[in-house]
């Protein structure tokens, strides 16, 4: 078998694409360490799509839609990768290996098209709210049962509480460190100033010491 006709292979799937001034962003993304692929957003449209990849859990029409509504909301292309891939990745694993259960990686490129990062923001906002090409819409689809993600947000919080115990915990020791160092430092600072202060012997003229007048 040829290397290009097995399952794991380097060999790509090309497609070219001009860009034009319609076309908005491009999403490359995957959700293992061999198969990824991307999406690009033009607005009217979909190009160069290929379901695989984080594909898994969205469609490559979804992943756009989400992108789009949370670029017209002003997220930050990292904040909003991040939260895809939130919403992507499977509360537990107590259904074994499956959807969202893979590592996944997700990356936007803006196409400015000679904007700047302000003037695509407002370009793409304008787009979303007069429905431009499409109405994005403004709900995702809901990946996973509703009792999964209880549990899922039940075990967040414990784990939330008991990570800021921990870190009260530690936060009191440093400081008791902090303060009988301070305090050790003030008992040294005074014992080397007794140290450097000269002692003068008293002298008593009852013990002999002759006495000086002077007139």
């Amino acid at each position: 078998m040829r290397p290009e006709q097995q399952i794991i292979t380097a060999d790509p799937d090309v497609s070219v694409h001009d860009i034009t001034e319609e076309d908005e962003f491009l999403v490359i993304a995957s959700d293992g360490s061999f198969v990824s692929s991307f999406i690009l957003s033009s607005g009217i449209n979909l190009t160069a799509t290929v379901d695989i990849g984080i594909w898994d859990c969205l469609s490559s029409q979804q992943v756009l839609n989400f992108v789009r509504l949370k670029i017209s909301q002003g997220k930050e292309l990292a904040e909003l990768s991040e939260m895809i891939c939130d919403h992507c990745l499977a509360p537990d694993t107590s259904h074994g290996p499956g959807m969202g259960t893979d590592n996944m990686t997700f990356l936007v490129v803006a196409i400015l098209g000679g904007r700047t990062n302000e003037e695509w923001y407002s370009w793409i906002t304008d787009r979303v709210k007069r429905d431009y090409g499409y109405k994005t819409p403004t709900a995702q689809p809901q990946l996973y049962a509703e009792n999964r993600l209880k549990n899922f947000r039940a075990r967040q919080e414990v784990r939330a509480e008991r990570e800021a115990k921990e870190a009260g915990r530690v936060k009191g020791q440093a400081s008791e460190a902090e303060e009988k160092l301070t305090s050790n430092v003030q008992e040294l600072d005074e014992e080397m100033d007794r140290a450097r202060t000269p002692t003068m012997p008293d002298l008593d003229d009852s013990a002999g010491h002759p006495s000086i007048a002077c007139h």
